[in-house]
């Protein structure tokens, strides 16, 4: 009998150090929070940032402060806890910039960006390095006079994607460029009509079928003004199909990501809905870029969002800066948390009483979130420092004030739709916690507007039946404006 409980008392000991050791590392890791910063004298920001495979960080930017020339390509590697391993500068005399980085398989670094060296103007720039940022190989890329790179991507077979604008002498293309894992280009596209305006790449990855998605904006809009565009791909580039999205005024796109259920997450900024001069927007598609639901996030003032990823519960995040919620209405950076129907459940701002904001955010293992950007006057050294924020999975950092940083952007409205398939007639049903002022207007797929719905005041429950007589069948788009809601629902008319 003692062996026995000898032997239940080890067994237990065992599990317990088993636990200690599996789970602590992420108990730990959930309570590490920070606000860094990085620069010199001059301006330097950070343009994006991702958790390496040692729970450290990889940021790029710009720099100013340092390097060889009128601004560089910047390269800083941080541990867990913000604090500076090594940084790193590339360029030539001119103006260099870093727009997006991933580590690799092999432990080092892919860099896009743009370089402005002699005698060519403006190029797309791709630096891939070691685990230390020791250069292993540069390509310079060149599709018309000028390119930019915005975004890199690693690719199923260890090589990257890259999109951005380029220029022909007319007007601006989007432009694919698949590199190898040597950084050789394989096949280049471009998309959209230069000779337009601008049309031009922010976002682009990898699909699960091996193609490519890409966000950004064009202005082959029949609404007027700029359109958050996006474009499908099959896996050598070819055009699948487009989409675009937003109304009268300007809209862009800037950041998209395949979702779980294949769809796609866009975040952007629009000046055609919403409460300001520019706020924040987010789309969800399904997998064939079909409007499920649209978003709008702000007040009065300038919001803008850079960044935008599906979280592991099925929600969504999104970074930007906000002026309408900022400190004496001066930008701030910028966060907001949704549920899985872009329904905001917190937001957060960063940053003191000047410029502040946040160019690329993302969730990190511990189920924090990492963001950088930018800040003036705040924490650093110089006029514009590179700005690192580290969060839990409620975005707070010691010393924020949760009650008083917590701003909802939205008024929680939703609506449904049944049947669907419809038929002769389908009911919308509307929920609203208080009382306002709703638009509801039925679209076919091109935007074109086919009747309105209801146009007054709500309180509570709402409901509606809407005949289809005369509306031939097809699929349509069901949209709900309310203040700074925009929702939209498909439906499909089966006669």
């Amino acid at each position: 009998m003692v062996v026995v409980m000898k032997i239940q008392r080890l067994i237990w000991r065992v599990l317990i150090i088993g636990f200690i050791n599996l789970f602590f590392p992420f108990i730990l890791g959930a309570g590490i929070t920070f606000e860094q910063t990085y620069g010199g004298s001059e301006n330097d920001w950070g343009n994006d940032v991702q958790q390496t495979v040692d729970k450290g960080y990889i940021i790029t930017g710009r720099t100013y402060s340092y390097g060889a020339g009128n601004s560089d390509v910047y390269l800083i590697k941080t541990d867990s806890l913000g604090d500076t391993l090594w940084t790193k500068t590339y360029g030539g005399a001119g103006y260099d910039r870093g727009s997006s980085v991933i580590q690799t398989e092999d432990g080092g670094y892919i860099i896009g960006g743009n370089t402005a060296q002699w005698p060519d103007y403006n190029d797309a720039y791709f630096i891939k390095t070691d685990s230390i940022g020791d250069i292993i190989w540069t390509e310079r890329y060149n599709y018309f006079s000028f390119n930019h790179c915005f975004s890199i991507s690693t690719t199923s077979d260890g090589g990257y994607i890259a999109t951005g604008p380029t220029y022909n002498g007319e007007g601006y293309y989007i432009y694919l460029i698949r590199l190898d894992s040597l950084g050789d280009t394989l096949w280049t596209k471009a998309c959209g009509n230069g000779s337009c305006g601008y049309n031009g790449g922010r976002s682009v990855q990898q699909t699960y079928d091996d193609g490519f998605i890409i966000t950004g904006q064009t202005n082959l809009s029949t609404a007027g003004g700029y359109d958050v565009y996006l474009v499908k791909t099959d896996s050598l580039g070819n055009t699948v199909w487009t989409k675009k999205f937003g109304g009268i005024d300007d809209d862009y796109g800037c950041s998209v990501q395949q979702t779980s259920d294949r769809g796609f997450i866009i975040g952007g900024s629009t000046k055609s809905y919403g409460a300001g001069w520019h706020d924040i927007y987010l789309i969800k598609t399904d997998s064939i870029g079909d409007t499920l639901w649209t978003k709008v996030y702000g007040d009065s003032l300038p919001e803008e969002c850079y960044s935008a990823m599906q979280t592991t519960d099925g929600g969504y995040i999104i970074g930007g800066y906000t002026a309408s919620y900022g400190i004496d209405n001066m930008p701030d950076a910028y966060i907001i948390k949704t549920d899985s129907m872009g329904n905001a459940l917190w937001s957060r701002t960063y940053g003191g009483s000047e410029w502040d904001g946040c160019y690329s955010i993302s969730q990190t293992d511990d189920g924090g979130f990492i963001m950088v950007g930018y800040t003036s006057a705040y924490m650093g050294s110089g006029p514009m420092d590179i700005y690192l924020i580290k969060t839990d999975s409620l975005g707070n950092i010691s010393g924020i004030d949760e009650e008083q940083n917590c701003k909802i952007p939205e008024e929680p409205i939703d609506f449904t739709i049944s049947p669907n398939p419809a038929s002769s007639s389908f009911n919308i049903k509307i929920s609203s916690l208080y009382k306002t002022n709703v638009k509801i207007v039925l679209y076919d797929v091109t935007g074109t507007k086919i009747k309105e719905i209801y146009s007054g005041e709500i309180d509570g429950d709402f409901s509606k039946n809407v005949r289809l007589e005369g509306v031939v069948s097809g699929v349509y788009f069901v949209e709900l404006a309310s203040g700074k809601t925009q929702i939209s629902r498909k439906i499909i008319h089966l006669r």
